[in-house]
């Protein structure tokens, strides 16, 4: 068992460190881009969701005044007659 363990930990160690140094490797400007990248990407991702909550709360705002016109049409009637 001992023999099968330090093998697995040599493998995972070589792993680990043949991925640290190809990360390295890579230039600073290549991985602030992926950065950016990827921030521009979840920010319109977050734009969208608030452009369509806006549209829906605009539409049932629309329906709701809509609803309500005819009362608010007779509110306003009632207290013109009363003067």
């Amino acid at each position: 068992m001992n023999d099968i363990e330090k093998a697995l930990k040599k493998e995972l160690c070589g792993d680990s460190e043949s991925e640290l140094a190809q990360v390295k490797q890579l230039k600073n400007s290549v991985l602030i881009e992926r950065a950016i990248a990827s921030a521009n990407k979840h920010q319109g991702v977050t734009d969208l969701a608030v452009l369509g909550t806006t549209s829906l709360w605009i539409v049932f705002i629309n329906l709701f005044t809509q609803l309500l016109k005819p009362t608010f049409n007779k509110h306003n009637y009632t207290d013109k007659s009363d003067e």
